[in-house]
Parts: structure tokens; sequence; C-alpha cells
């Protein structure tokens, strides 16, 4: 089976259901499903995060589960709700996005000069209040568009080239935004290596959306371990700053290979992802995670 007609189903599937961080249980419930097809064995730990294991359990690879999140935690210095990030987009790509929440609230996401703001619209927000985007992701040509699209384009991705392994262990983490980066006690308790974790980082210094997955470095004498060495056509990165999942994993002890998608998220409030670089990533997983 062609590499899109894997990934395409495993997508379409992913994309309905919201994922706030902390509030993940209808995509978790997908996901579940999806991997117990596949033969998986499933558990989910009392914060929410997701894990799988196939066979003798093969290499690990680490996705997260939620989507970009915003909670008030309380009058900001104009009186207005202030909000924590879920995402590790700047403040001010964010400016004049509308969100809302579950309780009917609406608000537009302000950059002020001490971070970001929530400026109600509907409402006014109570502390802990969550918002999420509420457009609907979709295919649009080449492009996978929505909030949250590079996190469902990954975890399809991922499962579409662990379909094709005997073995493996998929790892999905729950409130990697907001609500306290909930998976971090179950990497210290998984004490296995991990080896890739996947993420989406914004398109910018040469990360242009098309052409291929990233792989991050820490430094500018990094050289690509022999596990990636298969993966040719991936392009190395050196940036100051991880992505998220990386970020975590570290005061795990953890170390990992950081792969990523670029997405566009400039003028507006919805994610963009060109499908190709998705596919491409599953094609590279299956080449790096397959028996020698």
């Amino acid at each position: 089976m062609a590499t899109t007609d894997r990934f395409t189903p495993l997508l379409a599937d992913l994309l309905p259901p919201q994922a706030p961080s902390g509030d993940e249980g209808p995509l978790r419930a997908i996901l579940t499903a999806q991997l117990e097809a596949m033969g998986a064995e499933v558990a989910v730990d009392p914060v929410g995060n997701l894990s799988a294991r196939r066979g003798e359990g093969g290499s690990v690879v680490l996705l997260a589960l939620d989507e970009p999140t915003f909670a008030a935690t309380g009058a900001g210095p104009d009186g207005r709700g202030a909000a924590v990030l879920g995402t590790s987009l700047p403040p001010q790509e964010l400016d004049r996005h509308v969100v809302q929440s579950r309780q009917g609230g609406k608000a537009v996401l302000r950059a002020g000069e001490r971070g970001l703001l929530l400026e109600p619209l509907v409402g006014t927000p109570e502390p802990g209040t969550v918002f999420t985007y509420s457009a609907q992701r979709r295919v649009a040509g080449a492009y996978l568009v929505g909030p949250g699209i590079g996190t469902r384009a990954l975890q399809a991705a991922a499962l579409a080239a662990l379909a094709e392994l005997p073995d493996f262990t998929l790892v999905a983490l729950a409130r990697t935004g907001i609500a306290g980066r909930g998976g971090q006690e179950l990497l210290f308790r998984l004490r296995r290596p991990v080896g890739v974790a996947l993420d989406a980082v914004l398109e910018e210094d040469g990360s242009e959306m098309g052409a291929g997955p990233l792989e991050f470095a820490r430094a500018a004498g990094y050289a690509r371990p022999a596990s990636l060495a298969r993966m040719a056509g991936v392009r190395c990165l050196v940036r100051a700053q991880e992505p998220v999942l990386a970020s975590l994993l570290l005061p795990a002890g953890i170390l990992a290979r950081s792969l990523a998608l670029a997405v566009r998220y400039r003028g507006g409030d919805q994610e963009r992802l060109h499908i190709q670089d998705a596919v491409r990533l599953v094609e590279l997983l299956q080449s790096a995670l397959s028996p020698s």
C-alpha cells in the first residue's frame, strides 16, 4: 500500500475531535482504537498519557496528544484576564486570534508588554478556564489546515509508519501545554531510550514547508547518529531553543532524536502544514525504525 494511502485514512479519523491540554479524552479514544486495531496493547495512566506496545516493544516514538491551549490565570495588568500560552509560538504571532471555551466564553488573544492576554468578548473568564481554537481542521489542496494540525499530522504519520513494524512502543503525552507537562513522570518510569521525539515547529530559518522533515541539533558540531544514517534528506537545523518534547526529555535524563514538521502560523489563527512533509516523515520513520 502506498504511503499516502496509509496516512490519509488515519489522519481523517484524527481531525474532528478537540484535544485541549488536560482534556484529550476524545482524541485519545480514537488513537486507542487505531492502535488496538494494529494489535498493540494500550495503557492510559492517571495523568492521561497513552502508551502502546506491540511485540517486543522495539523503538520508542514520543509525541504529544494536546493541541494549542490557553488558560485564564486571573486579572492581567489592565484588569483583563491573563493567559498562559500552551504553545511555543511568540505572543506577537497570536495577536488578535479568537478562541473560545467549553463554557461558551469567547475571547481574543492580545500580545501585551508582559506576555499574552485574554480580552473577553463573551463572558468573563474565571481563573483556570481553558480556551482553544474552534475552527475545523481540513485538507486544502496540498496543505493541511486548522488548529493543532501539526500534532494530528505527526500522530497519523507515526501510526502509518509503526503499522509496518513488528515491534514498537508509542508514547503520547497529555498536558504538554498549560496543564503542567504531565508526561515527565511517565518518562522517568519508562527508563528506556526514546528513538524519536516528534514535534511541530514554526516555519522559519530554513524550515520551509514542503522541503521535508527537520532534525534539531543543540550545537553546530552536531553529527547525525548512526541510527538516523538512513534518513537521507532530513535537514538538520541548529537552534538555541529546542521543540517542546525535546525540552521535556532532557530533565528526565533521556536522549532522543528530535524530528519536526514545519508549520506556518501567520496571518490567521490556524496552522498550515504541507501534506508531503508528513508523508515523507512516514517513510523516514519506517526506514529508520525498521529492524536492521
